[in-house]
């Protein structure tokens, strides 16, 4: 099952769970507008990594030669919602390689509690290392802040698959597909979830859309 990225799925394809811990940090998240700034050109003037910024750097150089900058951005975001003990120490590396305009330091914490995105990455995190029901629990809470939150609502799907709940996870496939018809990896896990319950048919239906989607995404008719 394809999940938590914006990428249309095919089929067959497993979990990819990007479930990390509880633990709340002081810090805002990032934005894709920290970031863009920093083009290819700029990758030229890294020139060789201290050893404690390597992984500051190894960021720095996907954003700037464009490769999957979203995916970096929400990478950072996991490890923020997440309380990971190194990622100051990481973003301060980044704004000094000019790779991210600010490091979200200042303490927020009254906007944790308005932040859908802030529960939707701890959920990610939860769901990485396994704990599905922490996960569930901080998707609700994305969902109850934003409630036409749709890759919530499929990660939460994904959440209860894996705990075996497969009518739920068909229920919040389905409320994903109803804000974005055009979610292709909400066609593809809910094909999933039907075949697990013994629909092939309805799996059929669901994966031929993903696959429809898929074709059109890449301009093949």
């Amino acid at each position: 099952m394809k999940m938590f990225r914006k990428r249309i799925a095919i089929p067959l394809i497993v979990f990819s769970t990007l479930f990390g811990t509880s633990s709340v940090i002081a810090m805002d998240l990032i934005s894709i507008d920290d970031v863009s700034h920093f083009t290819i050109e700029n990758m030229y003037d890294l020139g060789v990594p201290e050893q404690d910024k390597v992984e500051a750097h190894s960021y720095c150089l996907l954003i700037g030669g464009g490769f999957d900058v979203q995916g970096t951005v929400d990478d950072l975001n996991e490890k923020i919602a997440s309380g990971d003990p190194d990622i100051k120490g990481i973003l301060e590396a980044m704004r000094e390689y000019g790779c991210l305009k600010s490091a979200p330091e200042k303490a927020k914490p009254e906007s944790k509690t308005e932040n859908a995105l802030f529960y939707y990455s701890r959920g990610n995190g939860n769901a990485k290392t396994r704990d599905y029901s922490g996960a569930i629990a901080d998707y609700n809470k994305a969902i109850e802040i934003n409630p036409r939150y749709a890759e919530a609502y499929n990660n939460r799907g994904l959440a209860k698959h894996k705990l075996k709940d497969y009518d739920g996870a068909i229920s919040d496939f389905s409320k994903a597909i109803e804000i974005n018809p055009r979610y292709g990896d909400a066609y593809t896990n809910r094909g999933l979830a039907k075949d697990k319950l013994g629909d092939k048919k309805g799996a059929t239906v669901d994966y031929n859309k993903a696959v429809e989607i898929l074709r059109q995404g890449i301009g093949m008719q």
